[in-house]
């Protein structure tokens, strides 16, 4: 359900269709931290950043393990960057970067604005 909810939200662009699954798989599911961190980018591409920080913050919390946490992480330095939280936003970005060991610039362009 939450991935069919994410493809409505950035494929379909159908926010509303594609909230309402996100938000019911984490209603089933909220011991998932997949389901968190997919219906966070959701809520996030979709213009709420700070939903959608709560979720990448619980999917933290449930699987810092996991070994795409970089990604969590890089999702949730988004969402506090849209938050108008600049140093959250680079921690979060150094963060990912250290446990990117696909070596991919999670940085980006925007590094610039973080540390301004």
């Amino acid at each position: 359900m939450v991935l069919a909810g994410f493809v409505l939200v950035m494929v379909a662009r159908d926010h509303r269709a594609g909230l309402d699954a996100v938000r019911r798989a984490v209603e089933r599911n909220p011991g998932s931290g997949f389901v968190n961190f997919m219906a966070g980018t959701a809520l996030l591409f979709a213009g709420d950043p700070r939903d959608s920080l709560a979720l990448m913050e619980r999917a933290m919390a449930l699987g810092p393990l996991d070994p795409s946490f970089y990604m969590y992480l890089m999702v949730a330095r988004w969402a506090q960057l849209f938050s108008g939280h600049p140093a959250e936003a680079l921690e979060l970005a150094e963060r990912s970067a250290s446990l990117n060991r696909l070596g991919l610039d999670l940085l980006g362009p925007d590094s610039r604005i973080c540390s301004a």
